[in-house]
């Protein structure tokens, strides 16, 4: 256990530990054959679980955020948790958009989880230990899981959509698709940001200043072909919410949410007049162990060549429309330097890109925001919609 306990952190662990006993009571409701923690079975038929220490040994130093692509997170959490076979992806964290009714009265009984899950949302692995969840990130965040569609096709494009039998979209009637960058998104409910948002100051009051917002980011910021959690998910507005000294139910944006409502997004940055130069969710790769080490001074050795600085400005303010953490422009006293958010989200983008399965090209793991990272950007951007 961490050295550095102090009041808050022994606080946020009994909110965990309340929260993992009423996941074990409502599983045995809901799920009664859905194990509490993540197994599969190896060749030799032995059980064996999906977890990984962590690689700093005292815990996450920061969460990721997804949606489960899926019509019923029940589904998807006993799709992970329950089938013995799948050796591929395990998360903590489901959270829902509805109370399980057949768990309203069980929720009275831990006083924790009513007060900070507005919804149901169910802790199914150890906090002490890594899913496999987020690719080369696994050892590193909590992995989130969102009820949620994403980005909607077909018959539920542009209508109230709601459950119906075997059909692939299933949500509350009154939620309306949001329509963003020509595309139809399922939108979030308040209530599951909120959960979102408590979980994370949890986190934080744990883990302290380890717990590091560059490190509260969506699928998409770390591995280059998944698109969760969309750009529905107001991540960046999740992040300041969390790092945030005000409770969840008095930030002003999210007192007046609701679910057909489209909140600001960050605006790309495009510079015109500069010449841009020219596979699976739960590979690991040594390699990106080395993203972790401590961050060396950020003057770079000036045999690279300066010009990629007269491109910051535009890339500072891209990367955070991808959901990075960084410095807005008007806050960083030189945008021709590269300060500590900027040097780790292009490390974490440059990773991205080794996915086997991303279709733009791989970028060499420099730090440096350079004319290919630009580049890259753009062609990222361009699978979101937006016109670049």
């Amino acid at each position: 256990m961490s050295s550095f306990l102090n009041q808050d952190a022994i606080d946020a662990l009994a909110f965990f530990a309340q929260w993992l006993d009423f996941t074990r009571d409502a599983l045995n409701i809901i799920a009664p054959r859905c194990p509490l923690f993540p197994y599969y079975t190896n060749d030799s038929g032995i059980r064996v679980a999906k977890t990984r220490p962590w690689l700093d040994p005292d815990g996450p130093v920061g969460m990721l955020l997804h949606y489960t692509g899926g019509p019923n997170g029940i589904a998807s959490m006993r799709w992970s948790n329950e089938n013995q076979d799948n050796r591929g992806s395990s998360w903590h964290i489901t959270i829902l958009d509805h109370r399980i009714k057949e768990l309203k009265e069980l929720t009275q009984d831990y006083p924790l989880v009513a007060k900070f899950l507005p919804v149901t949302a169910l802790l199914h692995a150890d906090i002490h230990k890594g899913t496999r969840h987020g690719n080369w990130t696994n050892n590193r965040t909590i992995g989130v899981e969102h009820r949620n569609l994403g980005m909607l096709s077909g018959a539920a494009r542009g209508r109230p959509y709601r459950r119906s039998g075997r059909r692939k979209y299933y949500t509350r009637q009154d939620k309306i698709p949001i329509y963003i960058r020509n595309r139809y998104w399922e939108p979030y409910t308040k209530d599951q940001l909120v959960c979102t948002i408590n979980i994370g100051k949890m986190l934080r009051r744990w883990r302290g200043c380890k717990f590091d917002p560059c490190w509260v980011l969506g699928h998409s910021a770390v591995w280059g072909s998944k698109m969760d959690p969309g750009i529905a998910y107001p991540t960046e507005l999740i992040r300041d919410a969390i790092f945030s000294d005000v409770p969840a139910e008095r930030i002003p944006w999210l007192m007046s949410y609701d679910c057909s409502m489209t909140l600001p997004l960050t605006e790309l940055v495009e510079e015109l007049d500069t010449t841009i130069l020219d596979t699976d969710r739960d590979q690991d790769y040594a390699v990106f162990e080395k993203i972790y080490e401590p961050l060396d001074p950020l003057d770079f050795d000036e045999s690279k060549g300066k010009s990629w600085r007269n491109h910051l400005r535009e890339i500072r303010a891209n990367l955070r429309v991808l959901g990075y953490c960084i410095l807005p422009n008007d806050y960083v006293e030189d945008v021709n330097a590269v300060e500590k958010e900027l040097y780790t989200a292009t490390n974490i983008f440059q990773y991205s890109t080794h996915d086997p399965k991303y279709k733009g090209n791989k970028l060499k793991v420099d730090s440096i925001p350079g004319l290919q990272t630009r580049a890259e950007l753009i062609y990222r951007l361009k699978q979101f919609g937006y016109n670049v």
